[in-house]
Protein backbone atom coordinates (compact mmCIF):
# COMPACT_ATOMS: atom_id res chain seq x y z
CA UNK A 1 0.00 0.00 0.00
CA UNK A 2 1.60 3.13 -1.12
CA UNK A 3 2.09 5.69 1.89
CA UNK A 4 0.69 9.52 1.99
CA UNK A 5 1.34 12.91 3.59
CA UNK A 6 -0.27 13.85 6.74
CA UNK A 7 -0.42 18.11 7.67
CA UNK A 8 -1.84 19.20 11.06
CA UNK A 9 -2.38 22.59 11.77
CA UNK A 10 -3.25 23.29 15.35
CA UNK A 11 -4.43 26.78 15.68
CA UNK A 12 -2.90 29.59 14.48
CA UNK A 13 -2.26 32.27 16.45
CA UNK A 14 -1.85 30.06 19.48
CA UNK A 15 0.00 31.91 22.10
CA UNK A 16 2.90 30.09 23.65
CA UNK A 17 2.72 29.93 27.12
CA UNK A 18 5.31 30.62 29.71
CA UNK A 19 4.76 27.63 32.54
CA UNK A 20 4.29 23.89 32.05
CA UNK A 21 2.19 22.17 34.41
CA UNK A 22 3.91 18.56 34.60
CA UNK A 23 0.89 15.75 35.81
CA UNK A 24 0.65 12.11 35.89
CA UNK A 25 -2.39 10.11 35.77
CA UNK A 26 -1.36 6.48 34.83
CA UNK A 27 1.95 4.20 35.66
CA UNK A 28 4.61 4.96 38.39
CA UNK A 29 6.72 6.72 37.18
CA UNK A 30 10.46 7.73 38.23
CA UNK A 31 11.12 10.43 40.50
CA UNK A 32 14.87 10.63 39.86
CA UNK A 33 13.88 11.79 36.23
CA UNK A 34 11.95 15.09 37.00
CA UNK A 35 14.77 17.36 38.02
CA UNK A 36 15.79 16.27 34.34
CA UNK A 37 12.53 17.41 33.15
CA UNK A 38 12.71 20.83 34.62
CA UNK A 39 16.09 21.28 33.68
CA UNK A 40 15.07 20.10 30.13
CA UNK A 41 12.22 22.63 29.66
CA UNK A 42 13.72 25.33 31.73
CA UNK A 43 16.47 25.26 28.59
CA UNK A 44 13.75 25.77 26.31
CA UNK A 45 12.28 29.32 28.42
CA UNK A 46 9.64 27.61 29.91
CA UNK A 47 9.21 27.75 34.15
CA UNK A 48 7.92 24.30 35.58
CA UNK A 49 4.92 23.91 38.07
CA UNK A 50 4.66 20.38 40.04
CA UNK A 51 1.89 21.18 42.32
CA UNK A 52 -0.18 18.17 39.99
CA UNK A 53 3.02 15.65 40.25
CA UNK A 54 1.10 13.62 43.82
CA UNK A 55 2.69 10.17 43.76
CA UNK A 56 2.02 7.43 46.01
CA UNK A 57 2.05 4.16 44.63
CA UNK A 58 -0.40 1.78 44.71
CA UNK A 59 -0.58 -1.51 44.86
CA UNK A 60 -1.54 -1.81 40.76
CA UNK A 61 2.10 0.15 40.37
CA UNK A 62 -0.60 3.44 39.35
CA UNK A 63 0.93 6.93 40.72
CA UNK A 64 -1.82 6.83 43.09
CA UNK A 65 -5.18 5.61 43.77
CA UNK A 66 -8.18 5.40 41.23
CA UNK A 67 -9.91 8.05 43.20
CA UNK A 68 -6.91 10.22 44.55
CA UNK A 69 -5.57 10.14 40.62
CA UNK A 70 -9.02 11.32 39.19
CA UNK A 71 -9.65 13.90 41.86
CA UNK A 72 -6.08 15.36 41.18
CA UNK A 73 -6.65 15.38 36.84
CA UNK A 74 -9.80 17.17 37.57
CA UNK A 75 -8.21 19.76 39.78
CA UNK A 76 -5.50 20.35 37.09
CA UNK A 77 -8.39 20.68 34.55
CA UNK A 78 -10.43 23.46 36.34
CA UNK A 79 -7.17 24.99 37.31
CA UNK A 80 -7.24 28.80 35.24
CA UNK A 81 -4.06 29.27 36.09
CA UNK A 82 -3.27 26.28 33.66
CA UNK A 83 -2.10 26.56 30.05
CA UNK A 84 -0.62 23.66 29.60
CA UNK A 85 -0.78 19.96 31.15
CA UNK A 86 2.03 18.26 29.84
CA UNK A 87 1.93 14.37 31.49
CA UNK A 88 5.05 12.76 32.69
CA UNK A 89 4.46 9.05 31.67
CA UNK A 90 1.68 6.89 30.27
CA UNK A 91 1.61 3.56 30.64
CA UNK A 92 -1.56 2.31 32.08
CA UNK A 93 -4.82 2.72 34.29
CA UNK A 94 -6.36 6.24 32.65
CA UNK A 95 -9.39 4.17 31.72
CA UNK A 96 -10.44 4.02 35.48
CA UNK A 97 -10.19 7.49 35.62
CA UNK A 98 -13.50 7.75 32.90
CA UNK A 99 -16.12 7.36 35.39
CA UNK A 100 -14.55 10.48 37.80
CA UNK A 101 -14.16 12.71 34.79
CA UNK A 102 -17.41 12.05 33.44
CA UNK A 103 -18.85 12.83 37.15
CA UNK A 104 -17.23 16.06 36.84
CA UNK A 105 -18.07 16.95 32.87
CA UNK A 106 -19.80 20.15 33.99
CA UNK A 107 -17.50 21.07 35.69
CA UNK A 108 -14.94 21.16 33.76
CA UNK A 109 -16.65 22.40 30.84
CA UNK A 110 -17.15 25.60 33.14
CA UNK A 111 -13.10 25.81 33.19
CA UNK A 112 -10.81 27.76 31.00
CA UNK A 113 -9.39 25.76 27.86
CA UNK A 114 -5.96 24.08 28.48
CA UNK A 115 -3.85 22.08 26.48
CA UNK A 116 -3.25 18.56 27.21
CA UNK A 117 0.29 16.97 25.62
CA UNK A 118 0.93 12.62 26.14
CA UNK A 119 0.49 9.63 24.30
CA UNK A 120 0.10 5.93 25.03
CA UNK A 121 -2.01 5.47 28.21
CA UNK A 122 -3.23 9.57 27.64
CA UNK A 123 -5.19 8.47 25.28
CA UNK A 124 -8.04 7.94 27.02
CA UNK A 125 -7.84 11.44 28.65
CA UNK A 126 -7.63 12.72 25.33
CA UNK A 127 -10.66 11.10 23.66
CA UNK A 128 -12.71 12.55 26.66
CA UNK A 129 -11.33 16.14 26.43
CA UNK A 130 -11.20 16.27 22.85
CA UNK A 131 -14.80 14.70 22.36
CA UNK A 132 -16.37 15.11 25.21
CA UNK A 133 -15.75 18.42 26.61
CA UNK A 134 -14.44 20.21 23.21
CA UNK A 135 -11.00 21.00 24.23
CA UNK A 136 -7.62 20.73 21.65
CA UNK A 137 -4.78 18.53 22.80
CA UNK A 138 -1.57 17.16 21.86
CA UNK A 139 -0.94 13.49 21.29
CA UNK A 140 2.87 13.94 21.77
CA UNK A 141 5.79 12.62 23.51
CA UNK A 142 5.47 12.56 27.31
CA UNK A 143 7.94 14.68 29.31
CA UNK A 144 9.97 11.57 30.48
CA UNK A 145 10.83 10.40 27.05
CA UNK A 146 12.00 12.17 24.60
CA UNK A 147 15.22 13.59 23.06
CA UNK A 148 15.76 16.10 25.41
CA UNK A 149 15.70 14.02 27.91
CA UNK A 150 17.79 10.90 26.42
CA UNK A 151 20.57 13.94 25.49
CA UNK A 152 20.95 14.73 29.28
CA UNK A 153 20.61 11.19 30.67
CA UNK A 154 22.45 9.14 27.74
CA UNK A 155 20.83 6.15 25.90
CA UNK A 156 17.15 6.45 24.08
CA UNK A 157 14.00 4.92 23.38
CA UNK A 158 10.87 5.66 22.35
CA UNK A 159 10.40 9.44 20.83
CA UNK A 160 13.86 9.72 20.67
CA UNK A 161 13.66 11.83 17.60
CA UNK A 162 11.60 14.17 18.93
CA UNK A 163 11.96 17.08 22.01
CA UNK A 164 10.25 19.73 23.83
CA UNK A 165 10.72 22.50 21.46
CA UNK A 166 9.40 20.60 18.23
CA UNK A 167 6.30 20.22 20.11
CA UNK A 168 5.44 22.96 21.01
CA UNK A 169 6.41 24.19 17.55
CA UNK A 170 3.69 22.18 15.95
CA UNK A 171 1.32 23.56 18.12
CA UNK A 172 1.86 27.38 16.18
CA UNK A 173 3.29 26.11 13.27
CA UNK A 174 1.80 22.95 12.35
CA UNK A 175 3.67 19.89 10.67
CA UNK A 176 4.25 17.58 7.96
CA UNK A 177 4.20 13.79 8.86
CA UNK A 178 5.53 11.76 5.65
CA UNK A 179 5.20 8.03 5.37
CA UNK A 180 1.47 7.90 6.51
CA UNK A 181 -0.56 4.60 6.08
CA UNK A 182 -3.66 5.45 4.41
CA UNK A 183 -6.10 2.13 5.73
CA UNK A 184 -9.09 3.37 3.30
CA UNK A 185 -10.60 4.95 0.15
CA UNK A 186 -10.79 8.38 1.69
CA UNK A 187 -7.57 8.34 3.47
CA UNK A 188 -5.45 7.44 -0.01
CA UNK A 189 -7.49 10.42 -1.85
CA UNK A 190 -6.72 12.98 0.58
CA UNK A 191 -9.36 14.32 2.99
CA UNK A 192 -9.80 16.86 5.65
CA UNK A 193 -10.99 16.99 8.72
CA UNK A 194 -10.73 17.01 12.79
CA UNK A 195 -7.48 14.65 13.62
CA UNK A 196 -8.65 12.21 16.63
CA UNK A 197 -7.07 8.83 17.90
CA UNK A 198 -4.23 8.17 19.89
CA UNK A 199 -3.28 4.36 21.34
CA UNK A 200 -4.67 1.77 19.25
CA UNK A 201 -5.04 -0.65 22.41
CA UNK A 202 -6.89 2.17 24.35
CA UNK A 203 -9.08 3.14 21.73
CA UNK A 204 -10.44 -0.40 21.50
CA UNK A 205 -11.31 -0.38 25.46
CA UNK A 206 -13.46 2.16 24.68
CA UNK A 207 -15.54 0.17 22.11
CA UNK A 208 -19.32 -0.76 22.93
CA UNK A 209 -18.88 1.73 25.92
CA UNK A 210 -20.61 4.76 27.22
CA UNK A 211 -17.59 6.78 26.71
CA UNK A 212 -17.36 5.31 22.80
CA UNK A 213 -17.94 8.27 20.76
CA UNK A 214 -17.33 9.67 17.22
CA UNK A 215 -17.38 12.74 15.13
CA UNK A 216 -18.56 14.21 12.06
CA UNK A 217 -15.12 14.59 9.76
CA UNK A 218 -13.49 13.13 12.02
CA UNK A 219 -9.71 12.04 10.84
CA UNK A 220 -8.50 8.58 12.90
CA UNK A 221 -4.71 8.49 13.80
CA UNK A 222 -3.26 5.49 14.83
CA UNK A 223 -0.14 4.57 17.19
CA UNK A 224 0.38 1.53 19.48
CA UNK A 225 4.24 -0.44 19.86
CA UNK A 226 4.55 -4.65 19.56
CA UNK A 227 0.75 -4.65 17.31
CA UNK A 228 -0.53 -3.22 14.55
CA UNK A 229 -4.08 -2.88 13.01
CA UNK A 230 -3.96 -6.65 12.11
CA UNK A 231 -4.15 -7.84 15.78
CA UNK A 232 -7.04 -6.10 16.26
CA UNK A 233 -10.34 -7.89 15.48
CA UNK A 234 -13.63 -5.25 13.70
Amino acid sequence: MASGCLFLLFHVGTIMAKTIHLISSSSEYLEQSIPDIVSALKRQGFQVNMQYLDQQVSDFGYVNSDRARGENLVKALTDDNVDYLWFVRGGSGALNLLPHLFANLTHIHGAREKILIGFSDVTAIHDFINKHVGWRSVHGIVASSNKDIYQLQGGNGLNKNTGFRQTLDAITQGVNYPGILPLNTPAKVGAAGVLMGGNLTLLQSLFSTRYEKYLRDEILLLEDTGVTYMNHPG
